[in-house]
C-alpha cells in the first residue's frame, strides 16, 4: 500500500475533452508542479519512497494556526465566509496582506464538515459524557435497533430539569425535519415560564414517527423527570403520537393543536367560505368565544343550520374531535393559555434558521441545542432583572398594587389588559346591576406560584449545566476573556512604534514559552452519580447511522461520510444555445446558432427594399419564422450538408428542413 500526497497545482488542465468537443473557457491554476511526497507501507510501517519538494511556482504564505483556529469559531458561529473575510481585515490592518481569500474559507468549511461527519456517533456520546461529569442531572438514553445502529436519541440538561419542575405542568411536543445530516426529525418538549417565555424541557431525535418509537420518546421524557406527569399536552393530529400518549400519560390529558385543526382542511374551508358568505366569521366566533361546551354546540348547529351544511364531510370532521381542540371543553383545565404548539413550532423555526441545517452533525447539533437553551436562560435573566421594580399601576385599587408586587411583570401587563377589557364600559343607572364587594386583596390560595416572581423553587439538585472553575473561582470562559481584554490592550500599545513592537515580539515569546511549561488546572466536577442515568456507551461498538424516511421525508439510506472528493465531478450545467451538458457554455458551444440571410423578396418586404430592416409594426417580415439551427444528432447529416452558403440562405433551417 502506498499513498501520493502532491502540490495542488501538479498536472495541468485539458481544453479539450477526448471527443475533440472544448470546455467552458475557465483558467486553471495547474502548472505541472512536480512537488510531491509519496510513502510505502512496510508490514506496520510507513516509509519514504520520493520526496520532491521542488516548486516550479510561487507559494502561498501559510495562514497562522491561530488564526484559522480563530476563523474556526467563527464559521461555527455561523459566520459567512465574506463577514469572516471583514472581520480578518479589520484585525489584521489590510486586507491585502490576507492570505486566503473567500473561496478558501469556503473550501475549509466544507473540509471541516466531512471530517465533523466522520465517526460521528462515537464524538456524540463523547459529548453526552462530558456533560454529565459537569452535572451528574444530565440525562441522556439513547435505543439501537436490531443491527445496533442508534435509532432514538434523548437528552436533558439539568436546567431544563429544573424548569420542568417549576414550568412542567403544561407541555408542547411537535417534530421538524431537516435539521441534521442523518435527516432525523427533531422533537422538542416546550413549556411557558412564570416570565411567559418558551423553556425547553428536553430533546429527542428519532429515526421514524411510529407508536412505538413515540412510546419510547414519551416513557424516557417521563424517567427523565422523575415520573411527573404534566397536567395536559399539545401536539398535531397524529394518531401514532396520540395512542402513544395515552399509553405511557395516563392521568395527561391530550389536546390537539387548533392551528393544524384548521389548517388540515384550509382548502375545503376555503370553498365553503367563498361559496357561503359569512361562514368564516361565524366558524371563528363558535370556535374561539364561547365560554362553556353547551354554548358551543348550540352556536355551532345555528351556524351548520343557517348554511345548510350538516353533512358537510369538512365540518362534521371537525365536530366529532370537538372535545380534543375547542378551548371550551378545556376551561376548567390548566392549559397556560395555549391553544396551539405555537411555542414548539417557533423554537423549531429559529433553530433551524440560525443554528443548524440538513448538514449538521450529531455531536455538532447537540452543541448548537445547548447553545440553543443557554439563549433561552439568557432571555429569562434579563427578564427578571427588568421584573426586579413594580410596573406602573393604572389605578390606586389595592388589588391592583398588590398584584404589580407579586406576578411578574409580564403576566401582570396581563392582568391589566384583562382589567381594563373588563371596566372600560358604560352602565345605565337601572339597579344595582353591578354590585361592588369591597374585595381590596386577592387570598393567596388564588395566586398560582408559576406566575409569580419566586416561581423557582429550592431543588436538591445543582440546576448549572457546566461547572469549569478552577482555584480561582473563574472558569475557562472568563479567563479568556481577561487575558483577551490585556492582550488587545497591549497590542494597541505595541503597534504605535518599532521598538514597542519588537518588545512585544520578544516578550510574548518568551511568555509563551513559559506558559507552556506550566501544568493545566483540573477542573473540580462532582463526584456524585445519579441513579436513572444510563450507563457509558463510550465503550460499545457504535455504527454508522442510516439517513430516516419519516411522514415529512423520504430521503435515500446514505452511506457513511468520507474525507475527500466521492468520485469524479459530475457537470450540472448545461449550454444555453444546445441545452446539453457536454462541459461547455453558450460562448464555446462547438453549435452556435446559425446567421441566417434573408432576401428582398422575402415576404412583408418593400420590393425596392435592400437587406436593411423593414419599416412599421412590422418590420421583421411577415413570413421570416426567427429560429435557430437545430443541433444535428447524427454526423451523417452533417456529411450531407455541403457548407453552400447560398444554400443556408434560401432556408432559415439549412439542411434540416423540419425544424
Amino acid at each position: 500500500m502506498s499513498r501520493l500526497y502532491a502540490c495542488s497545482r501538479q498536472g495541468s488542465s485539458t481544453f479539450y475533452k477526448t471527443g475533440g468537443e472544448r470546455k467552458r473557457a475557465k483558467m486553471s491554476k495547474r502548472v505541472g508542479c512536480k512537488a510531491a511526497v509519496k510513502i510505502k507501507l512496510k508490514g506496520t510501517e510507513w516509509f519514504y519512497e520520493n520526496v520532491e519538494l521542488e516548486h516550479n511556482h510561487a507559494l502561498n504564505p501559510n495562514p497562522y494556526p491561530v488564526i484559522m483556529e480563530y476563523v474556526d469559531d467563527l464559521q461555527q458561529s455561523g459566520v459567512s465566509p465574506i463577514a469572516t473575510m471583514n472581520v480578518l481585515a479589520t484585525l489584521n490592518g489590510d486586507p491585502e496582506l490576507l492570505p486566503m481569500n473567500d473561496r478558501d474559507l469556503e473550501n475549509r468549511r466544507a473540509a471541516n464538515l466531512r471530517e465533523e461527519q466522520v465517526v460521528d456517533v462515537k464524538k456524540l456520546m463523547a459529548f453526552f459524557s462530558e456533560y454529565r461529569t459537569h452535572n451528574p442531572k444530565f440525562y441522556y438514553d439513547i435505543e439501537f435497533d436490531s443491527a445496533g445502529v442508534v435509532k432514538n436519541i434523548f437528552w436533558s440538561h439539568a436546567s431544563c430539569q429544573a424548569n420542568y419542575a417549576e414550568f412542567g405542568d403544561v407541555v408542547t411536543f411537535d417534530t421538524t425535519y431537516r435539521s441534521n445530516f442523518y435527516c432525523m426529525p427533531l422533537g422538542m418538549f416546550v413549556g411557558s415560564n412564570h416570565h411567559l417565555q418558551n423553556v425547553i424541557f428536553g430533546f429527542v431525535l428519532v429515526r421514524d414517527e411510529t407508536q412505538k418509537t413515540f412510546e419510547w420518546v414519551f416513557r424516557t421524557f417521563k424517567n427523565c423527570m422523575e415520573g411527573k406527569d404534566p397536567i395536559c399536552i399539545l401536539t398535531d393530529q397524529d394518531q401514532a403520537m396520540a395512542n402513544a400518549l395515552q399509553a405511557v400519560f395516563v392521568r395527561t390529558i391530550h389536546r390537539l393543536c387548533r392551528w393544524h385543526m384548521l389548517n388540515k382542511h384550509t382548502e375545503s374551508l376555503n370553498k365553503l367560505y367563498h361559496s357561503n358568505k359569512g361562514l368564516e366569521e361565524k366558524l371563528l366566533t363558535a370556535v374561539n368565544h364561547p365560554l362553556t361546551p353547551a354554548v358551543f354546540e348550540n352556536a355551532w348547529q345555528e351556524m351548520v343550520s343557517e348554511y345548510e351544511l350538516e353533512s358537510d364531510p369538512t365540518l362534521c370532521s371537525l365536530y366529532e374531535l370537538r372535545a380534543s381542540w375547542i378551548a371550551s371543553y378545556f376551561k376548567d383545565i390548566f392549559c397556560g393559555r395555549m391553544t396551539s404548539t405555537q411555542r414548539s413550532e417557533c423554537m423549531d423555526r429559529m433553530v433551524k434558521r440560525h443554528h443548524v441545517d440538513d448538514s449538521t452533525p450529531l455531536h455538532v447539533f447537540a452543541k448548537k441545542m445547548y447553545q440553543v437553551l443557554q439563549r433561552r436562560k439568557d432571555a429569562e435573566g434579563q427578564e427578571t432583572i427588568a421584573s426586579q421594580a413594580p410596573p406602573a399601576t393604572k389605578t390606586n385599587y389595592p388589588l391592583e398594587r398588590q398584584l404589580s408586587r407579586i406576578y411578574t411583570r409580564a403576566v401582570f401587563k396581563k392582568y391589566q389588559e384583562a382589567y381594563v377589557a373588563g371596566t372600560s364600559f358604560r352602565t345605565k343607572n337601572d339597579g344595582p346591576l353591578l354590585i361592588n364587594e369591597q374585595i381590596q386583596k386577592l387570598p393567596s390560595k388564588y395566586v398560582l406560584r408559576r406566575y409569580t416572581r419566586n416561581a423557582h423553587i429550592d431543588l436538591h439538585y445543582d440546576r448549572n449545566d457546566t461547572i469549569q472553575t478552577g482555584n480561582d473561582g473563574l472558569s475557562k470562559g472568563g479567563r479568556n476573556s481577561n487575558m483577551l481584554r490585556q492582550a488587545y490592550a497591549t497590542i494597541r500599545a505595541g503597534i504605535r512604534s518599532i521598538v514597542g513592537y519588537e518588545r512585544y515580539m520578544t516578550v510574548m515569546k518568551e511568555l509563551r514559552e513559559q506558559l507552556e511549561e506550566i501544568p493545566a488546572d483540573e477542573m473540580p466536577v462532582r463526584d456524585e452519580t445519579a441513579n436513572d442515568d444510563p450507563p457509558d456507551l463510550l465503550g460499545t461498538i457504535l455504527k454508522a447511522l442510516r439517513k430516516s424516511s419519516t411522514k415529512g421525508s423520504r430521503a435515500e439510506d446514505g452511506a457513511a461520510p468520507i474525507i475527500g472528493a466521492r468520485g469524479p465531478k459530475m457537470c450540472t450545467r448545461t449550454c444555453s444555445n444546445c441545452g446539453l451538458q457536454q462541459g461547455h457554455n453558450k460562448k464555446s458551444c462547438p453549435h452556435p446558432p446559425q446567421k441566417f440571410a434573408v432576401g428582398g423578396t422575402s415576404a412583408g418586404r418593400g420590393r425596392d427594399r435592400g437587406r436593411g430592416r423593414g419599416r412599421g409594426r412590422n418590420a421583421r417580415g411577415k413570413g421570416v419564422v426567427r429560429t435557430r439551427r437545430r443541433l444535428l444528432d447524427d454526423e451523417e447529416d452533417e456529411d450531407d450538408h455541403d457548407g453552400n452558403d447560398e444554400e443556408d440562405s434560401e432556408s432559415p433551417c439549412g439542411s434540416d428542413s423540419s425544424a
